[in-house]
């Protein structure tokens, strides 16, 4: 799987990207701590990674992460570089 070909379909437009860095722990408390409500932000979609392991979150429209509702998609292993382009309303 390569960035240049590979998309996340979602109901809402996506705000914003941002790279959170890495979290302490795989769990809901540590990645609150890396997905703010200043970092991640209403219907945005941020990278974060734990380990070797590289994961996407993708955000409600409420700040800030939470646990029931918000996505969460492993993507160890993804070519390239993640961004906005990587996220459409529709099929292709």
């Amino acid at each position: 799987a390569n960035t240049g070909n590979d998309l996340f379909l979602v109901t809402i437009a996506r705000t914003g990207f941002s790279n959170a860095g890495i979290v302490a722990t795989l769990d809901t408390n540590g990645i609150a701590a890396q997905l703010t409500n200043t970092t991640f932000t209403a219907n945005s979609a941020a990278q974060f990674s734990f380990g070797s392991r590289t994961f996407v979150a993708i955000n409600d429209a409420t700040a800030g992460f939470g646990a029931t509702t918000d996505a969460i998609i492993e993507v160890t292993g993804l070519t390239g570089t993640l961004g906005l382009n990587n996220f459409t309303t529709t099929l292709v």
